[in-house]
């Protein structure tokens, strides 16, 4: 199975929409809080001036922000849907 955590904050308008879109394909996740645990960023990503949400698949892949296009292609291609 396919390990996929969404890294989210409170009122991330791009956060619900990538669980929406990851609940439509019936994607099971794990939702992180940032707000809550924010040592679950990854340092080099802190480092630098990145939109959340952050999605995290199979600890290798990583989609930054509102890139829905890209996520839907890992949908597709990754996770076989």
């Amino acid at each position: 199975m396919n390990k996929i955590s969404l890294l989210t904050i409170k009122g991330c308008h791009h956060c619900e929409k990538a669980k929406e879109m990851l609940d439509k394909h019936g994607i099971i996740y794990l939702v992180i809080d940032c707000d809550q645990t924010p040592e679950a960023i990854p340092t080099s990503i802190k480092e630098s001036d990145i939109v959340l949400p952050l999605l995290k698949v199979q600890d290798n892949h990583f989609i930054i922000g509102g890139n829905f296009a890209y996520l839907k292609e890992i949908i597709e291609k990754i996770l076989g849907l």
